[in-house]
Formats: C-alpha cells, structure tokens, sequence
C-alpha cells in the first residue's frame, strides 16, 4: 500500500535511490511591507530554479476611490503554487523566513513507489502488446481480421498513451516538490495575548480604530453627498407642507 504521512521536517536524506517520493509544503507569511516580501519571495523562486505554477492575487480594499485615500494597507494578499526541485525543497522552506512572519507551516511526503511500479509494468505489458498486434497486422488474410486487429491496437495505444503521461506526471512530481504559499498583508503581526487582559485591551483598541474609521468614513460620506442631503430635507419639509395644506383644508 502506498505510503503518506506528515512531518515538520523533510530530511532530503530520506530520497533512497529508487523510491519515488512527492513533497508538498504549505506555507502562510504575514508581512508588514507586502511589495518588499512579495518581490523577496520571486526572486528566491528564481534562485532556487523554481517556477510558479499559478497565483491569484487579491486587494479587499475598497476606499481606492475616495478623494481622500492615502493607501490604507492590510487588503492585499496572494495565493501561490510553486515547483521547486526536490532537493532544495526543505532550503526553500527555510529560506522563507526573511520574508515576513511565518504563521503555519507544515509538509507532507507521499510514497507513490507501488503506484509507480504497477504502472509501469502495464506499460511494459502493454508495449508488448502493441508489438504483437503490429505483426499479426502485417500477416492479416482478411479485411474482417485487419478491422478486429486495427481496433484492438487503438484501444491498447489509447490505454499506453494515458498511463505514460500518467508516468510523466509521477516523475514531474517526484523532481519538483510542490508548495502552497499564501502572503498576506496586515498592519500588525498575530500575536496570542497572553492573559485574559491583555485580550480585552486588544479588543477594546480594536473596538476604539473601528469606531474611528467609521466615524472617519461617515464624514466623508457626508462631505460628498451634503448636496443631496439638502434637497433630501427640502424634499421631506415640501411634503410635510403639502400634507398638512391638504388635512387642513378638509372639512369634517
């Protein structure tokens, strides 16, 4: 049976010859300076002759269009699928310690050994197949014979050509560790309060910046609208007087 478990530590030791193993990292950053960590960690993908497979970047912030904005931070963040060659998988991990706070960390190693073999015995099996179906292609009598033997050796290539890429992808795995990163901004780094204190300070400073930036927004909010806020009072008091002309002037 094939073989998966998680450790803190890949030791680069444990690749023996003839075992095919998969790494996969997964890695979360908090920085404070997100374009310095963010170009930190492309170039040392570049350093260690990695790639980045795909990313998805994000920025919450949605105060962009005021007049005001002064680049609020702690909006921006990225999602990361990196390939690194397995032999620097465990230095690349460690590496990423300069680029910011490391939140979590943790690494997985699959043993696909079995899988591997199994596969590649069908492929023998199956190229030996194809050898002999070629030749009976060749002393074929009939056009029945020709058809059953054409159909046969199509569903055998079919079969070769999905477990080789099958192989392909295994060895592709094998010499390119795969990791999960994920860089966020924030204004402070996570830190755990130690008592029951220290949470409600926390909580109540918090509480205090999130009143602050809403009353901050609220007036600007007003600064730019205090136009229509006045036709809104005018239009309200013209149909206060229009009602009360109108209760008035019935007659009971």
């Amino acid at each position: 049976a094939e073989e998966s478990y998680i450790q803190d530590e890949v030791d680069q030791s444990d690749i023996v010859t003839g075992e095919k193993l998969v790494y996969t990292g997964n890695i979360n950053i908090e920085t404070l300076e997100y374009e310095e960590s963010l170009k930190n960690i492309r170039e040392r993908i570049q350093s260690y002759k990695g790639l980045i497979e795909n990313e998805s970047e994000n920025d919450n912030d949605y105060n962009w269009y005021s007049s005001s904005y002064s680049g609020r931070k702690n909006s921006r963040s990225i999602n990361m699928t990196i390939r690194i060659p397995t032999g620097s998988f465990q230095s690349f991990l460690n590496d990423m310690e300069g680029a910011g706070k490391i939140t979590s960390r943790s690494t997985n190693v699959e043993n696909i050994t079995k899988r591997y073999n199994d596969t590649s015995i069908q492929v023998t099996a199956l190229e030996e197949q194809q050898a002999r179906l070629l030749e009976m292609m060749e002393i074929a009598d009939t056009i029945e014979d020709m058809i059953a033997i054409e159909s046969r050796l199509t569903e055998v290539q079919t079969q070769l050509n999905i477990l080789k890429s099958s192989l392909s992808q295994m060895d592709t795995d094998v010499n390119y560790s795969t990791i999960y990163l994920y860089l966020r901004e924030v204004i402070e780094y996570t830190v755990e309060p130690e008592t029951f204190g220290e949470r409600i300070s926390k909580a109540f400073t918090s509480g205090l910046e999130g009143f602050k930036d809403f009353l901050e927004d609220l007036v600007l909010f007003v600064a730019r609208s205090w136009t229509f806020i006045l036709l809104f009072i005018a239009a309200i008091f013209g149909l206060k007087k229009l009602f009360k002309k109108k209760t008035t002037g019935i007659v009971l």
